[in-house]
Formats: structure tokens, C-alpha cells, sequence
């Protein structure tokens, strides 16, 4: 039995603690928040034994062998660097921090203490994903050339409107690395190293951002797009953003030497070939990547920390960071970016 604290009770950390507390392989021992109603309430309907306002006390509590970490990500360096220090495993919700210089002093924590440490990237566990990722990996679709990716979050007020520290890019690191961090990580895992990037961001007035922040004005961008040129010479276009129109999933057509296979809201994969369809997949499953990297952090450290493509490292949550960063700069010096030398 893993023994797990939780930090950050939003609405996360809440799918995390339920996931938990239904685990067989885990005791969830502990949670912290600094909203104490929120904490008593997440606790109680968890029967979880111990609560901290403070963070600190979490980490400090020997009973607690891993920590998962679902505070927004401004505030998840510090915690990720004393958990590290303190000989915790840790799950991290992405992004990994909010820079790459955040991003990189938590993997040389992580590999200094030699704790294992995972960042929850959504794809990871998702069977529609699971599913590509092993009909790439067979060839018998040809070789990956090119994706086409669009990842528009959906945000209005009936169906969801991210907090105020996602609109800020010293909060939340910004779309391209708060939002679009999934999708890179994908993209890597199909199309292999990246060898440059070349971005363009937009900061546009939408309703949306009226709406829930009025006089308040994000900092962050609501369209950003990124070129990836891979090191095979395949190449990978990501638009990614937040509207009011948005649905929730990713949708995106991977275009072999052979074939072209679209996926469709995170479920559906079809693969066309002389423009006739020849494989398709439904998953019943859509976006739900909290409860599955949960669950996936708990079998990886019950297997001694053996790790397979449901587990991206710390490693991984440094590429996908220092993609946004190369994109960000690229789009403020108008030139591309040479990924080896971010």
C-alpha cells in the first residue's frame, strides 16, 4: 500500500483524493489546503486521517510516502523541491511549473534525491491514445510526416471558465504551457525529438475574458501556434487556445506516407487510405486523464518505479516546457528557435 498526501483540493485534487480513497494499492493518509471548509470537506468524504493548512506539515508527516501535487502551477516548484528533499515520490499535475528554468530545477531535484516523480500528462492513460500511440508504433500505417493539431479550450460560463491565475502568464506559465502541454508531449511521443520551433501568440479581446475577469485584463494568450520541425524532418502544426465556442478534446489528422489518421474529441480514430476509410476506433472514453494518471502514478511505484508510455518522467515534463518557451521566444524575435539551444 503506497501511503498518499495530496496537495491543492480544487477540483483536481478532489478527482485525485476520490481516485485515491477507491485505490486498493493506496492509502490516501493526508490532504492540505488552505481553504480548511473545502480541506474538512474533501477529508470527510475521503476518510482521510490527517489535514494540513499548511503544506509544509504534509510533506513532514512520515506516514507519507508520495505526495501529488494539484495546486496551480505557481505555487508547485517550492512544494515539488521539498518533497524531493524529503525523499517523497511525487506526481505532479502539468504543466511542470511555469518555466523552463521552474521545470528544470525540479528534474535536477528529482534525480539529486532520486525520488520518483511523474507529471500528469493527459494522454498518457487515455485509451484512445494508448491505442494510436501502438498503431504508430507497429509501421503498418506508415511512417509519421506531418500532424495538424487543434486544441481549443473550451471557457464560458455554462460549461467552464478557468480560475483567475490562468489568464496570467506568471501564474500559469500561459496557454502554450499550461494548456498545450499535452499536446506536445503527444506529439513528441508519435513524431520523435524536435529539432526547432517557430511560434506566434495572440492576446485578442473575446467575451469570455470580460466576462469572468472584467477590468482585470489577462496577460497571457488566448492563441498561440507553434511549428515543430522533428529531427526525422517530419513536421507538426499546433493551434492552441481558449473560446467560447471551444469543446472539450483534442482533435488532429497525423499524416503518414501511406495514410492519414484523424482523431476526433480525444475517442475516435479513423485511418484513411486512397481516401477510403480502413480502421476505426471508438473509445467510450473521452478526456478524463485525472483518475488514470492517478491511478497510473500508484501501479508505477508499486513496480519499483519501472516505468512504460503511461508514465511521462520529469524528463518529459522539461521537453514539453521548453517546446512553449522556444515558441514564446521564437514568436518575440520573429525568427526560429533551435530547440538544442533553449
Amino acid at each position: 500500500m503506497i501511503k498518499i498526501g495530496i496537495i491543492g483540493l480544487g477540483g483536481g485534487g478532489a478527482n485525485h483524493a476520490s481516485t485515491q480513497a477507491k485505490n486498493p494499492m493506496a492509502d490516501l493518509v493526508a490532504v492540505s489546503d488552505i481553504d480548511t471548509a473545502l480541506m474538512k470537506k474533501v477529508a470527510t468524504e475521503n476518510k482521510v486521517p490527517h489535514q494540513y493548512k499548511d503544506w509544509r506539515d504534509l510533506i513532514a508527516n512520515p506516514d507519507v510516502d508520495a505526495v501529488i501535487l494539484a495546486t496551480p502551477p505557481f505555487m508547485r516548484k517550492e512544494m515539488f523541491l521539498a518533497a524531493a528533499e524529503a525523499g517523497k515520490d511525487i506526481l505532479a499535475e502539468k504543466p511542470f511549473g511555469v518555466s523552463l528554468k521552474e521545470a528544470r530545477e525540479m528534474a535536477t531535484a528529482a534525480r539529486k534525491h532520486k525520488v520518483r516523480a511523474m507529471v500528469n500528462f493527459g494522454t498518457r492513460n487515455l485509451p484512445t491514445y494508448k491505442k494510436l500511440r501502438s498503431l504508430v508504433a507497429s509501421g503498418k500505417y506508415g511512417k509519421p510526416q506531418f500532424i495538424w493539431f487543434k486544441y481549443f479550450l473550451v471557457c464560458n460560463p455554462k460549461r467552464f471558465m478557468p480560475p483567475g491565475w490562468f489568464w496570467k502568464k506568471e501564474l500559469s506559465g500561459g496557454h502554450l504551457c499550461e494548456n498545450a502541454g499535452h499536446a506536445f508531449d503527444l506529439i513528441c511521443e508519435l513524431m520523435g525529438p524536435v529539432k526547432s520551433v517557430s511560434g506566434t501568440i495572440a492576446t485578442l479581446p473575446i467575451k469570455h475574458y470580460a466576462e469572468r475577469l472584467k477590468n482585470d485584463q489577462p496577460n497571457s494568450e488566448n492563441l498561440g501556434i507553434a511549428t515543430l520541425q522533428h529531427e526525422s524532418g517530419a513536421i507538426a502544426v499546433l493551434a492552441n487556445g481558449s473560446n467560447p465556442g471551444g469543446q472539450w478534446g483534442m482533435t488532429f489528422d497525423l499524416i503518414t506516407d501511406s495514410c492519414i489518421i484523424s482523431v476526433t474529441g480525444d475517442k475516435v480514430i479513423e485511418v484513411r487510405q486512397y481516401g477510403e476509410r480502413i480502421y476505426r476506433y471508438a473509445s467510450p472514453v473521452g478526456w478524463d486523464p485525472i483518475p488514470r494518471g492517478s491511478r497510473a502514478f500508484v501501479r508505477y511505484l508499486s513496480n519499483g518505479g519501472a516505468h512504460d508510455d503511461s508514465i511521462a518522467t520529469v524528463e518529459d515534463g522539461v521537453r514539453a516546457m521548453q517546446i512553449a518557451e522556444a515558441a514564446y521566444l521564437s514568436s518575440d524575435k520573429g525568427r526560429t528557435v533551435a530547440f538544442d539551444k533553449i
